[in-house]
């Protein structure tokens, strides 16, 4: 298990802590840090954090809610494996919500957020041009930033409240699954073009593109 580092030089509530726990805890397990089966533990947690088990506790329990761990009394918390039926069940929710939560959203996506999002991929491919090598962490973060900034516009709070609890196991997918000969390149036109068909405001062609864009994402993880 990752050791956890209290950064606080003021007093922490325990609310806090527990966000704090709850923060480190969910990145260790979503990039792989800690592994599917690995036991973490309440006593070691709060040793490394100078504090109490309490806001420990109930980290592991919103870490339970997303699904990432399961606890087991006089045990510990059991990060929960990701199995081939789990990435079929978090594909279908997310092809069948996502490009609705666009659609929703397309009335309230506004020029500064396209600015930022186009800004953001732009960024990555004068980098590469540059011949710079962009990590698979940097990946991850730009296409979560993308589809969590779509998502955020969404107008049903259903929708985007189911979408941003799948949220952990989505980006815990891409992990594990991530194929290094995908191209980065292929990645930004890609977005970019979400980017295009967004602008159009086009309900239909936004919706259709999105799925697509996340059917093609499902075909390389199977690979």
């Amino acid at each position: 298990m990752p050791k956890i580092k209290r950064q606080d030089i003021v007093p922490v509530s325990r609310s806090s802590l527990a966000q704090i726990a709850y923060n480190e805890l969910r990145e260790s397990i979503i990039t792989n840090t800690v592994h599917a089966g690995d036991i973490l533990s309440e006593q070691v947690i709060a040793q490394q954090l100078h504090t109490s088990r309490t806001p420990v506790h109930e980290a592991l329990a919103l870490l339970e809610q997303d699904g990432l761990v399961q606890i087991r009394r006089g045990i510990g918390a059991l990060v929960t494996p990701i199995t081939f039926e789990d990435i079929e069940y978090i594909q279908e929710a997310r092809i069948l919500l996502e490009p609705k939560a666009v659609r929703y959203a397309l009335t309230h996506i506004t020029r500064e957020d396209i600015d930022e999002l186009r800004g953001m991929l732009h960024r990555l491919q004068a980098r590469l041009s540059n011949g710079e090598k962009i990590s698979p962490q940097e990946f991850f973060k730009a296409d979560f930033d993308f589809h969590n900034l779509v998502i955020a516009r969404c107008e049903n709070p259903y929708i985007k409240r189911f979408l941003y609890t799948i949220n952990s196991s989505v980006r815990r997918l891409q992990v594990l699954s991530f194929n290094r000969q995908y191209s980065l390149d292929s990645f930004i036109a890609q977005h970019l073009d979400l980017l295009d068909v967004i602008e159009t405001k086009n309900p239909d062609a936004v919706e259709a593109a999105f799925k697509a864009h996340l059917d093609l994402s499902y075909d390389n993880i199977k690979r």
